[in-house]
């Protein structure tokens, strides 16, 4: 009787999604077996839809049919199960943004790199090990953002891509990154933290329009003389690296308005650094050399300051010049005090009062 029982459910659960205590599977897995696009698109036809959102589906592909979206602009398949794109979506000749983050994908399929009217490219969060030398076929392309993948190589085709202004490849193996002659002047953003870069990527000075800088959590033991021609750089991060030393050509970054040089081994800091005109906010913990106060320049707009407590001259601390500090954050570090994530953040008031925000000085 049991037997017969057990039989008769696992009839009801292919036929019906229903558990054999009675209660239903969720959506997204009776989704995931879906064969058609026009499943998924309510009442529209599919020359109607340009705008479709396929998040949370549980799908472990995309509808052949795809190419029936003939008009779709946007397409958002994240947090599913797709591991490979189907050659039809080359067909999807107006698509401007496609999202496919959370995924398996494993490649940039030579499929999604012929849809030229591509302005948007989100992958994070899948197993792509490389951006191939077919990039450059998207140069409608203005954001891309593979963080979060599997890549050791990237193709330096994808710099040559005219209208690109955002680069986004953090949090991957990337041992070196090249930058070939003549790159788009569009790039403004560019974003490879937490790779394997031992130095500053060749050919980093042709960036001209480069105003956010972000090579932290990397193995960098010296700046090349060509980032300190990047001129425009607003946002530089170059946290928790080998640096040793900074050169006093630091001073050419006269736009420069947030410095991270945390966790380093620097045991001192150029002069330059001080007097950077628009410097507003600079993160220094973790790093052998005190910290002078009185010596920076732009002490009526300056923000925030992030140091370790022994980097703390208190004889050297005047705060009646800063109008604008929202907070000084000083680390107290824990045993073993090699990890940032072993340090405690306070904001201190200088009289060994520990508080939750330093208020701008008044007149």
């Amino acid at each position: 009787m049991k037997r017969i029982i057990l039989q008769q459910c696992l009839v009801l659960l292919s036929l019906i999604f229903v558990n054999c205590d009675g209660s239903k599977e969720s959506s997204q897995q009776s989704v995931a077996k879906v064969n058609s696009i026009i499943d998924l698109i309510g009442d529209k036809k599919p020359e109607e839809v340009k705008r479709l959102e396929l998040r949370d589906k549980g799908m472990t592909e995309l509808p052949n049919d795809i190419y029936l979206l003939k008009n779709i602009e946007y397409l958002d398949i994240s947090n599913n199960q797709i591991k490979k794109l189907p050659e039809e979506i080359q067909q999807l000749k107006k698509l401007r943004e496609f999202v496919a983050q959370n995924n398996q994908l494993e490649d940039l399929s030579k499929d999604l790199l012929s849809i030229k009217s591509l302005k948007q490219l989100v992958l994070k969060a899948n197993k792509i090990d490389s951006i191939p030398a077919e990039i450059i076929n998207l140069d409608s392309l203005i954001t891309v953002d593979i963080t979060d993948n599997q890549m050791t190589k990237v193709h330096s085709n994808i710099f040559l891509i005219k209208n690109l202004t955002e680069l986004s490849i953090s949090n991957n193996k990337i041992a070196e990154l090249n930058i070939p002659k003549n790159p788009s002047i569009k790039l403004s953003k560019l974003y490879v933290a937490n790779n394997q870069l031992s130095e500053v990527p060749d050919g980093i000075e042709q960036l001209k329009n480069l105003n956010t800088l972000d090579l932290s959590f990397n193995k960098i033991t010296l700046l090349n003389n060509e980032i300190y021609k990047l001129t425009d750089l607003k946002f530089l991060n170059l946290e928790n690296n080998l640096l040793s030393s900074i050169s006093p050509k630091i001073s050419a970054f006269k736009n420069l308005e947030s410095l991270s040089i945390a966790m380093n081994k620097l045991g001192s800091i150029p002069e330059e650094i001080y007097q950077l005109p628009n410097l507003n906010f600079i993160q220094v913990e973790g790093n052998a050399f005190k910290f002078d106060f009185l010596k920076i320049n732009n002490k009526e707009k300056f923000a925030s300051i992030w140091l370790s407590d022994y980097q703390v001259d208190k004889k050297t601390i005047s705060l009646k010049e800063y109008k604008t500090l929202a907070e000084i954050a000083i680390y107290f570090k824990n045993d073993p005090p090699t990890e940032i994530d072993n340090y405690k953040k306070y904001f201190v008031d200088f009289n060994g009062n520990l508080l939750p925000r330093i208020e701008p000085a008044i007149n």
